[in-house]
């Protein structure tokens, strides 16, 4: 595409996907494509292999060097990724010691993620979205997502959700064992920052919006509101593209979005959408939640399906009944995934007098 400028380079991968790529986003010391047969990733060159640290809300979950204080800790670490396979009996030492694999170990290996296929991909927008937690502290957590466009339906998720369903489906192929695949999963699902997924059929605006909260998921269906955008008669370059200006107001948050002409496709990210060009970069005017694209893949060939997975801890219901439980979930995450680590069955318990309440800033306040 000869819009983008001289900081952003092609990347044709051994599949023949082609990325366009800002390398002052993406630094060439975190990119690294990696090929794992039918699907790619990506991952920083650091992550650490042989020391598995899940980062969840500013607590540390460590996978060795376990003492028996923590073995709750590694229970929910164990649980995200592999805990519908194992027992907890089985897969967590009873004192302080060093977890090793050795001798015989259960040869459990992952069925195939079952998923309903809505269409095929014709492009992925990546976007490095950036967000407050808190939004009374000056910190962000960082997400990769990406918007996965279709004829009929798009898709907007987190990257790394999407690579791990991959990478079950390609363990499943291979008849690989939990364990031969544990390290790989467990660094994706520390990589998961953004647990949520907006499904939009295309012509009818008719959308699924599903949460993860604490092994759970909510949904609910509605009709895309529609965004009413004010054009601004301001221009500027964004990483070496000319850009225009507009501004709305949505559920709660107002924004600013810079978009490309020149790339002509009406495409964002989250439900954001409709101007006379692509969104290069999007954020409330608060700078609570900051979208900036750093990856256009206009031929997508490996993880291009727009799809949603079956699950069956997934309850459904109006919009308003659906985001109070995730706004309670979400405040008392942890406490859920101590006391229910395998998952809540049902409705969420009394979290009234519950202690330890987490931050949530969602992006919709209305």
């Amino acid at each position: 595409m000869n819009t983008f400028a001289a900081n952003w380079v092609t990347v044709t991968t051994a599949a023949g996907n082609v990325f366009h790529v800002n390398t002052e986003i993406f630094n060439p010391h975190w990119i690294c494509l990696i090929g794992f047969g039918t699907w790619q990733t990506l991952l920083t060159k650091n992550t650490p292999m042989e020391r598995i640290v899940c980062n969840f809300r500013n607590r540390s979950i460590e996978m060795y060097n376990v003492n028996c204080k923590r073995w709750l800790h590694n229970a929910i670490a164990m649980v995200f990724f592999i805990g519908f396979i194992f027992s907890m009996s089985c897969a967590l030492p009873a004192c302080s010691q060093e977890i090793r694999m050795e001798g015989d170990v259960p040869n459990s290996t992952f069925p195939p993620i079952k998923r309903v296929v809505y269409d095929t991909a014709m492009v992925a927008v990546y976007y490095e979205m950036k967000y407050k937690q808190d939004s009374t502290i000056d910190n962000y957590t960082t997400a990769q997502t990406v918007l996965l466009w279709g004829e009929k339906y798009r898709l907007f998720a987190d990257y790394y959700s999407i690579l791990k369903d991959s990478l079950i489906d390609d363990a499943a192929a291979k008849n690989k064992s939990a364990f031969a695949v544990f390290g790989e999963g467990q660094a994706l699902t520390n990589h998961i920052k953004y647990k949520q997924r907006v499904l939009t059929n295309n012509s009818t605006g008719l959308c699924k919006v599903r949460y993860e909260v604490a092994m759970n998921r909510y949904e609910y269906e509605e009709t895309q509101p529609a965004i009413k955008w004010t054009l601004q008669h301001q221009d500027s370059t964004l990483n070496g593209i000319a850009c225009s200006k507009a501004s709305c107001r949505y559920r709660g948050r107002n924004y600013e979005a810079w978009y490309a002409k020149d790339v002509a496709l009406p495409l964002g990210p989250y439900r954001f959408g409709g101007l006379p060009g692509l969104i290069m970069q999007l954020y409330d005017t608060h700078r609570q939640f900051v979208f900036t694209l750093n990856a256009l893949d206009t031929n997508p060939k490996v993880n291009n399906l727009v799809y949603l997975a079956v699950v069956d801890n997934l309850e459904s219901g109006p919009r308003n009944k659906i985001m109070d439980t995730v706004d309670k979930g979400l405040r008392h995450e942890f406490n859920l995934l101590l006391a229910y680590p395998a998952g809540l069955k049902g409705s969420l318990p009394d979290l009234t007098n519950s202690s330890d309440e987490s931050p949530y800033n969602p992006i919709e306040l209305e």
